[in-house]
């Protein structure tokens, strides 16, 4: 189920929305919703999220991979 945030913004930012939506106001939820969204996702450039990604990334036959811990 989604949750409801209402948000308080300043007049530039608000304006800056409003210019992204082509001066929808009916769009302004769905797209400042789409732009948090992309911002909140992690960066896959960042390298995995958890430990156990982190490990499946690597070759076991590779130091790297002793050095994540893997019987070194």
């Amino acid at each position: 189920m989604n949750k409801k945030l209402t948000l308080s913004l300043d007049p530039k930012t608000y304006d800056r929305l409003l210019a992204l939506c082509q001066g929808d106001e009916n769009n302004l939820a769905p797209r400042a919703a789409q732009i948090l969204a992309k911002h909140l996702t992690p960066d896959p450039a960042q390298g995995p999220a958890d430990l156990e990604e982190y490990l499946k990334k690597s070759s076991s036959g590779s130091r790297a991979y002793g050095v994540k811990g893997q019987g070194w």
